[in-house]
């Protein structure tokens, strides 16, 4: 079987099934050439299919090639982001190669098998000192977003699928989004820093193109003990971690309990106080009205992010968080992100299944999160203010209180450049 891939051009396609119908046809059974660039439309086959098929066809006349077809078959990868195999099965004659063939064969193997054992030590070598392991697969989407490249990947661990989206080379970092949201609200801070970090941005559990698994918890402790366990998987296992509101609760789990994988956490927008806290125990006690607020899923991101309301019971919803103007794109883009099946149970029970004493247990965790921390809290909060946080600092080992000027609840869509300076100096100077 031989797998070409979208980053193979035409040209490549033609000579390497050229070389390999005429050297190897023998043993060549089944060719998949895999795009992830085109649309899954069945009528997208006579697009490319054909390209790489018609030249087979011509072949047959001079290689031993009795039968081709074509064939398209989805391969899914989320709710939106699809793969697509053109699969083209070759039936062959049969034919005896001589001696001198077959060992050139066994040669060409046992050269491959070299090279294969050199690119992993060369891996095993490209290490940083954070522990993350230069990427050697490519990403299974890219998006550019205003110049910026951006790679998906969706990634296996603790038995379900992960959606990150990374960019940048250099010291990792972990990005953990709030609500409403998704690793979209980290999109203006990744493009800042890109050129010194390697940024990783997560869609959390059940949340964007992330899986819900089905009887799964989502209880903080457990997310972020999947979350070091995906790190893990990426051969990363230690990280700057930065949070915003929700992914910050989630945060103060993997920092408090993990603090050997974390080198520097940059905590925003999330509750620290009993004030802040008892915000959270409204959706716990009223889910039934949560989930109705939560099923329209844009009248909700618009409420929050510019203050239009799209009924009576929205009315009941904060709004807006922000005191700087979103850029129509964003409020959209967000609004597609948290607009996925699922999500406004899920956003329930990750409220549900979360300790019932979070301040109890946020002190407990701050006081383990032994890294440098950096509490960083918008000014102008209107849902959580500043006051919120003035003695916050005092409860963990190794920390400060900042403010960011004249932000509102999202800072990272809000502020970008002036977030992504004060995370970029903390970690440069701090340890």
């Amino acid at each position: 079987m031989l797998i070409l891939s979208e980053a193979q051009n035409a040209f490549d396609v033609q000579s390497i099934v050229c070389e390999l119908l005429r050297s190897e046809g023998k043993h060549l059974t089944k060719l998949l050439w895999c795009d992830a660039s085109i649309n899954t439309d069945r009528d997208a086959v006579a697009v490319g299919a054909p390209l790489v098929l018609s030249y087979i066809q011509r072949l047959k006349g001079s290689t031993s090639v009795r039968e081709t077809s074509c064939a398209l078959c989805p391969l899914p990868m989320g709710d939106q982001l699809r793969n697509a195999i053109f699969e083209c099965p070759l039936v062959f004659n049969h034919s005896e190669r001589s001696p001198m063939q077959r060992r050139i064969t066994l040669g060409a193997i046992f050269l491959l098998f070299i090279l294969a054992v050199g690119a992993i030590a060369v891996i095993l070598l490209q290490r940083n000192s954070s522990g993350s392991t230069l990427r050697a697969r490519p990403a299974d989407q890219t998006e550019i977003i205003a110049e910026t490249e951006f790679s998906h990947y969706f990634s296996e661990a603790s038995g379900f699928t992960w959606h990150h989206v990374e960019v940048g080379t250099g010291e990792p970092v972990l990005l953990l989004h709030g609500i409403p949201g998704a690793w979209y609200n980290w999109h203006d801070v990744m493009t800042e820093l890109k050129d010194s970090y390697h940024l990783i941005a997560v869609d959390l559990k059940g949340l964007g193109l992330t899986d819900a698994p089905e009887g799964s918890s989502y209880n903080a402790e457990t997310v972020a003990a999947e979350l070091v366990a995906l790190m893990d998987s990426l051969g990363i296992n230690r990280f700057a971690l930065v949070t915003h509101e929700w992914g910050s609760v989630i945060g103060s789990y993997l920092a408090g309990n993990f603090p050997d994988h974390v080198t520097h956490f940059i905590r925003l927008q999330a509750p620290l106080s009993d004030a802040a806290i008892a915000q959270i125990a409204t959706l716990r006690t009223l889910p039934q009205i949560g989930e109705q607020v939560l099923a329209d899923s844009e009248g909700f991101v618009r409420r929050m992010y510019t203050g239009e309301s799209s009924s009576f019971l929205m009315n009941n919803v904060p709004g807006p968080v922000v005191i700087q103007p979103i850029a129509e794109d964003d409020v959209a883009r967000i609004a597609v992100e948290f607009s996925y099946e699922g999500i406004p149970q899920t956003i329930i029970q990750y409220y549900s299944d979360t300790s019932s004493d979070l301040r109890a247990e946020i002190n407990r965790l701050a006081v383990t999160s032994t890294m440098p921390v950096l509490l960083l809290q918008a000014d102008s909060d209107p849902i959580q203010p500043f006051d919120f946080y003035i003695d916050s600092a005092s409860a963990f080992p190794n920390a400060r209180l900042e403010a960011i000027v004249d932000s509102g609840h999202v800072p990272m869509l809000e502020q970008p450049v002036v977030l992504s300076e004060r995370i970029d100096r903390f970690i440069k100077t701090s340890n």
